[in-house]
């Protein structure tokens, strides 16, 4: 190879997974936040991820919207380092986001149908009443969505590494 030939994926020592600590893991995953190539391993990612849930519960979820990126990045690699495609990820996430958008213009169609037939006549009591079911149900079927959807990405990006090199880089040093 001449030293201008770029280095093979198998060679970036950022490529390969490993167990790093916490500033490493952040490290790591602001370098990479753009990559959604390679593997990265479950210390890795679980330290992003503690840095990610208690900065956007401190921020009020401003800082998700900054950590967006990287931690997208992140489980793209994590899940391919169980040795399966991260596109199933985000045809996961694509599913959930329509589930989101159909049940919002449900919830806003079923305010709006409430208004015209009730207008401003009537409590609030009697309109909370009256517009409970439809809302339940939209509601309803958002959080079993949120709930199943939060389970599965919990179970795949536990799971343990694949042992050596798989399809999407090299084993854990």
């Amino acid at each position: 190879m001449s030293e201008f030939s770029p280095t093979p994926p198998s060679a970036d020592p950022l490529n390969a997974p490993k167990n790093v600590g916490l500033p490493e893991a952040i490290s790591r995953a602001f370098r990479r936040n753009s990559q959604f190539t390679g593997r990265a391993s479950r210390s890795e990612y679980w330290w992003f991820m503690l840095v990610f849930f208690v900065a956007s519960a401190v921020t009020w979820g401003l800082a998700a919207l900054a950590l967006l990126a990287p931690a997208l990045a992140l489980t793209s690699r994590r899940i391919q380092d169980t040795g399966r495609s991260a596109q199933l990820y985000f045809r996961l996430i694509k599913g959930f986001v329509g589930l989101a958008v159909v049940g919002v213009v449900v919830i806003i169609g079923h305010v709006i149908f409430q208004f015209i037939k009730y207008g401003d006549e009537g409590s609030p009591e009697e309109l909370s009443a009256n517009s409970s079911s439809g809302f339940f149900n939209a509601w309803d079927l958002g959080l079993v969505a949120c709930l199943a959807f939060g389970i599965y990405w919990l179970i795949l990006t536990s799971k343990p590494s694949t042992s050596g090199a798989n399809e999407f880089g090299p084993g854990l040093q």
